[in-house]
């Protein structure tokens, strides 16, 4: 009796030893997962800051909401070199354990990829836009 309570116990603190190493290193990834998404979010919030056309108004606190403006700026400006970190981050974890990072229950792999996608796709309409903008002032000026 005395030996297998023995081997349990042992067994037991084997498996909180590794889940404690399986923590830790989740964890650098994690805290880069949440500096990520905070930036996501501070984009979110820049874009519809900038739709607002009362946000040069003279109203309390406007400068408020230009300081963090520019602080969101120089953190969203950041973001491609934070996804490229994660992913390299991901990819040898993955590579080190043979199994997929997961992050909210899906694989954290194809969602910075799925990121790095629309981002490109946001950026391609925007450049699209301003050539639209360009083409039509040309046309405005040759009138």
């Amino acid at each position: 009796g005395d030996c297998d309570l023995s081997d349990i116990l042992a067994s037991i603190d084997d498996q909180i030893e590794k889940a404690k190493e399986e923590a830790l290193s989740r964890k650098e990834i994690l805290d880069k997962v949440d500096k990520w998404r905070q930036a996501k979010d501070e984009e979110k919030w820049l874009d519809d800051y900038e739709k607002d056309e009362n946000r040069f108004s003279a109203v309390r606190g406007a400068h408020k909401n230009l300081k963090r403006a520019e602080k969101a700026r120089s953190l969203i400006s950041k973001i491609p070199a934070m996804l490229d970190g994660l992913t390299t981050k991901v990819k040898a974890w993955e590579k080190e354990r043979g199994v997929p990072f997961l992050c909210d229950k899906q694989p954290l792999l194809q969602t910075l990829e799925d990121d790095i996608v629309m981002r490109a796709q946001r950026e391609e309409e925007k450049r699209q836009f301003r050539e639209q903008k360009r083409l039509q002032g040309q046309l405005a000026t040759e009138k």
